[in-house]
């Protein structure tokens, strides 16, 4: 590699460094926004109604709607959706679970320019992996959602993985459109077991 390519991958490396540092320390900075239920009575009967805007009470809620509510809280501009790139981070995402399947021993993938994961902390690339291929999990495509972020060079998304029987998993992560790199930061939900010895 030449050094000016090795000037701009340390570059790029550095700041989704500061991405995802910032990202993770808002999360835990930001106070828990609650929505307020509204119920009004009337005065002629006992009955009451309950505003139901389009939102559902908590306790109303299937595991998978909490955690997928969870997974969209986190991102950074959850309300601004995109398309942009769609066709790049599902190619990525698939490289991911290609490579994840694939894998001799997961406990030592990290991640790398050809597993496209490469701003994936190992742990978490790890986790992935073991969610696809010792948990049986598969990425649902059809259901992977873009955001825009704060970083002009960075989008945000939510991808599903789904398993028959078992309550779906919310991975949340940044791709960064220079390098087409994806990476993981959470996950929400899901059912993840190994075994080893």
């Amino acid at each position: 590699m030449n050094r000016k390519r090795k000037r701009l991958l340390v570059g790029t490396l550095i700041t989704l460094v500061l991405i995802i540092g910032g990202v993770v320390a808002y999360q835990i900075l930001k106070p828990r926004e609650q929505q307020p239920s509204i119920t009004t009575k009337s005065s002629s009967s006992s009955s009451s109604t309950t505003d139901s805007s389009s939102t559902k009470e908590s306790s109303d809620l299937t595991t998978n709607e909490k955690n997928y509510r969870q997974a969209l809280a986190s991102l950074e501009k959850s309300n601004e959706k995109t398309d942009d790139y769609k066709t790049d981070i599902i190619s990525a995402i698939n490289t991911a679970q290609e490579a994840m399947k694939n894998t001799e021993n997961v406990s030592e993938v990290t991640g790398n320019f050809d597993n496209k994961m490469m701003f994936t902390p190992s742990a978490v690339a790890q986790t992935f992996g073991m969610f696809i291929k010792m948990s049986g999990y598969t990425v649902d495509t059809n259901q992977v959602e873009i955001f825009k972020s704060k970083n002009s060079d960075v989008l945000q998304f939510i991808c599903v993985l789904t398993k028959e029987g078992e309550n779906n998993s919310y991975w949340t992560g940044n791709f960064n459109i220079q390098a087409l790199q994806l990476g993981f930061v959470r996950y929400y939900g899901g059912k993840v077991g190994a075994t080893f010895g």
